[in-house]
């Protein structure tokens, strides 16, 4: 009966001993995790005072800043459950800070530490038995007051007032002043008291931006050149296009002519620089016209061509748009055409051809051939810019002159290599066969190579009909050319980290630990006996 007396005290007193160490276990953990009352989410820092006991505190509690209150270096925090306001719940009770100094017109001062500011303040007003009007001014580092906000409770109110204060056009917000006026009486403080990140003040807010002025499609680049690392960095280049939380140096270009304003903000820093864009002059178009040949037979066809090798258009005033005189100035042909405008596009060519006939007189029923000499063509077009004329000359032999017979063509197989790609991109020309000599490599993007093999690079992207003439003969290829791929530099992800983070245990983690401590400890007191 004693040994059972024995074992019944001592499973008391293991429940006693686990009672005490779950205790123990839980206010460790509550130490740590009120800590968390002070917490930095997405850059914005809230201290609701939580994590003190009612009485004074210290100027330096906390860390970044300095609080004063009657110019002296200690404040006072009270319990929610004041006697004048039974039940009163501030917005994170059990505390809130209150001028040690009650009833009085002596100020309560939050400033920032080490010279920094901030560009956002909230705070709530907590108002007891106070009477009149409480002032909060927000002051920058020069110490001038950049935004002032009141608030009048009614006696015994026992509510709080939310106030936000900005820094308007100022560097920052470096100060906060509450301060009753002298109709005031009675408590007031502060909770949650909230602030955005904390910077040095810039004074120096300015881009640049290169180049000012230029012809459409232009790409100005813009560099943040002021003072410090202003973050965030938001880019408004004026036609619509922005980029939020940009980097330092920022491309962009504007396809359309006109005046923008490029705009740099950083919460209340703003830099402005105006652009001009205006509209590119086109560039004239490059025509090869030819004969077939230079010298012809008597009443041989003639045959001419005319070849436009861009990069712009040209218009024809008629389907034979041409006349052709000799040099004499004795014959004129001007063939009769409909007045059919046409487009001869980049990359296109038009032939014509006369049989050496003039035009038919009246009493003459068989026509007449033209005579021998010298003779020039005229080609009339416009492009862009005006109206234009274009010759080339030819002659024809006389009937005992021999002709000259006509070149045979030779045989030929071209290739070119590869056929497309991205820039920059080697194209190999080669040419085989029985007479491929003094071949004529035409890339289309101006470039002309004689050789029976030749390498051409394209730098810039888009579709070029690259072309190989030998004699008489043309062979084509299309060479697509795609831009370059562009490496994207990744941004870095940049976290505000909290102002106080939570060093102890997880709940979960206390409790086991606890759980296993005090199983340990139970075992040995519960079985000691039977191993005396």
């Amino acid at each position: 009966m004693a040994r059972s007396d024995n074992l019944g005290e001592r499973i008391r007193i293991a429940l006693g001993v686990s009672i005490a160490v779950f205790a123990i276990s839980l206010s460790y953990w509550g130490i740590y995790s009120g800590q968390q009352s002070e917490a930095a989410i997405q850059g914005t820092t809230t201290i609701n005072f939580d994590d003190r006991s009612a009485g004074q505190i210290s100027g330096t509690t906390y860390p970044d800043l300095l609080i004063t209150s009657s110019e002296d270096p200690t404040a006072n925090l009270f319990q929610v459950d004041n006697p004048n306001c039974r039940g009163f719940a501030h917005p994170s009770p059990p505390n809130a800070l209150y001028n040690s100094h009650p009833g009085g017109n002596s100020p309560l001062i939050f400033a920032f530490t080490n010279g920094q500011v901030s560009d956002s303040v909230s705070l709530q007003i907590t108002q007891f038995t106070t009477a009149g009007s409480i002032k909060v001014e927000a002051l920058d580092s020069t110490g001038a007051v950049v935004d002032t906000k009141s608030t009048q409770p009614q006696a015994n109110s026992c509510n709080n007032t939310p106030i936000t204060l900005t820094p308007g056009s100022s560097p920052g917000i470096a100060r906060i002043r509450m301060i009753g006026e002298p109709s005031s009486t009675g408590f007031w403080g502060v909770d949650d008291f909230s602030y955005g990140t904390l910077h040095q003040p810039i004074s120096n807010f300015s881009f640049s931006a290169t180049p000012l002025t230029g012809t459409a499609p232009l790409t100005v680049t813009t560099t943040y050149t002021g003072q410090g690392s202003a973050t965030p960095l938001n880019w408004d280049f004026g036609d619509g296009q922005t980029v939020q939380n940009g980097s330092a140096t920022v491309q962009h270009t504007y396809q359309a002519a006109g005046t923008y304003v490029i705009k740099l903000t950083s919460n209340t820093l703003t830099a402005t620089k105006s652009i001009t864009v205006t509209t590119a002059t086109p560039l004239p178009p490059t025509l090869l016209f030819s004969t077939s040949k230079s010298v012809y037979g008597f009443a041989e066809l003639i045959t001419f061509t005319l070849t436009n090798k861009g990069p712009g258009s040209v218009t024809l005033p008629n389907e034979a748009p041409y006349t052709i005189r000799s040099q004499d100035g004795k014959t004129t042909f001007t063939p009769i055409a409909a007045q059919s405008i046409s487009t001869l596009s980049a990359g296109q060519s038009k032939s014509w051809s006369w049989n050496q006939q003039l035009p038919t007189e009246a009493n003459v029923l068989t026509p007449s051939l033209a005579g021998t000499g010298a003779y020039t063509i005229d080609l009339r077009y416009a492009d862009e810019t005006s109206a234009k004329t274009i010759s080339t000359a030819f002659t024809i032999t006389p009937l005992s002159t021999p002709v000259a017979p006509a070149p045979t063509n030779p045989t030929f197989t071209f290739a070119f290599t590869p056929t497309s790609g991205s820039a920059p991109l080697i194209v190999r020309g080669t040419i085989t066969g029985n007479g491929a000599v003094s071949p004529i490599w035409d890339f289309g993007d101006g470039t002309t190579l004689t050789d029976t093999s030749v390498n051409h690079t394209y730098t810039t992207a888009g579709n070029y009909k690259a072309t190989i003439r030998v004699g008489t003969q043309v062979g084509t290829q299309t060479i697509t050319v795609s831009p370059a791929p562009v490496i994207a530099t990744p941004t870095p992800t940049v976290t505000t980290p909290a102002k106080l983070v939570q060093t102890g245990p997880t709940l979960s983690a206390t409790l086991l630990i606890a759980f296993l401590v005090s199983a340990l400890l139970s075992y040995f007191i519960i079985r000691r006996p039977f191993h005396s």
